[in-house]
């Protein structure tokens, strides 16, 4: 019997505009040969922060 290990990649990035505002993207990506099924990605958000909301 072989196993098959998924390797999966996360990056993030923040960005300031001019007001202030912050935009905070996390990617994802499967990068091993079976399909990722149930995956759930978290991440603390920066203390202080508020109006936070996400997509996808």
């Amino acid at each position: 019997m072989s196993s098959r290990c998924n390797r999966i990649c996360l990056g993030y990035s923040v960005l300031t505009d001019e007001s202030g505002c912050y935009t905070y993207t996390i990617l994802t990506q499967n990068l091993g040969p079976n399909t990722a099924a149930g995956v759930t990605v978290t991440d603390s958000i920066i203390p202080g922060l508020t109006g936070v909301t996400a997509t996808g």
